[in-house]
């Protein structure tokens, strides 16, 4: 299910994607978006009556909220909880810096995880602990969304190529995320970024999973040894699968 292209441009529900050996995701209890705080209170109130989202995971850095100036209509909302769970890629970048192709990106969200694995792991137990329907958002719902959704993802079972395929999908929403954010003036924080990071490509969440199952067998493996416990993870296959 995704939400006309307005702000916020790029929501869509986790369910229905295929898991390894059977089964789907449960639809209506997990969503990813970039920054709902741009949306109206139309915007808000249909998230949270059409899609029942009564908690929801900010990613965004003290800066971006700096930026913004505000949390927005919708996470303010006293039938929402908001959970802060702060994440830069910018701590990650290394030597390398700024990728500039796919392969790139794929190595940079895996530093983002051995930079910020507790991070990473509170998203998931709020995930698993939440008694509603979860939004994850970060400004774009790319790079640092993309990466919790697929540490979920790979959780509960879910096929690789599916992870793959659904990160691939912001490319569909990027452009209008970038029109209609010039048309109202809003900054989208691209300042910093350029090339292929203004972009969603399919290779870069391939060469992340492959990467962090190369370097440590599983994506879940520096989660684990920070502390995710099996009890998290059983608590998010009950939920998710």
């Amino acid at each position: 299910m995704t939400a006309p292209l307005t702000f916020p441009c790029n929501v869509r529900d986790l369910g229905g994607l295929p898991l390894v050996g059977g089964g789907t995701v449960h639809p209506g209890l997990l969503y990813r978006s970039d920054d709902p705080g741009r949306g109206d209170r139309v915007s808000g109130d249909r998230l949270t009556s059409e899609f029942g989202i009564r908690h929801v995971i900010d990613l965004r850095h003290a800066d971006e909220l700096e930026r913004a100036g505000t949390l927005g209509t919708f996470v303010v909302r006293e039938d929402v909880v908001h959970h802060p769970v702060p994440l830069t890629l910018y701590d990650a970048l290394g030597d390398e810096g700024l990728p500039t192709d796919a392969a790139g990106m794929g190595r940079l969200y895996s530093r983002s995880v051995a930079a910020s694995t507790a991070a990473y792991v509170d998203a998931l137990r709020i995930i698993a602990d939440a008694d509603a329907p979860v939004l994850v958002h970060c400004s774009h719902g790319k790079d640092r969304t993309g990466i919790v959704i697929a540490l979920v993802l790979t959780a509960i079972g879910a096929e690789p190529a599916a992870i793959v395929e659904d990160f691939g999908r912001t490319n569909d929403n990027l452009p209008t995320m970038h029109r209609i954010a010039k048309e109202v003036g809003v900054s989208i924080g691209l300042s910093r970024i350029h090339g292929v990071m203004l972009e969603a490509p399919p290779a870069a969440m391939s060469g992340f999973l492959d990467v962090m199952a190369r370097k440590h067998g599983s994506p879940l493996a520096p989660l684990r040894a920070a502390g995710l416990s099996e009890e998290t993870v059983k608590r998010l296959r009950a939920k998710l699968g």
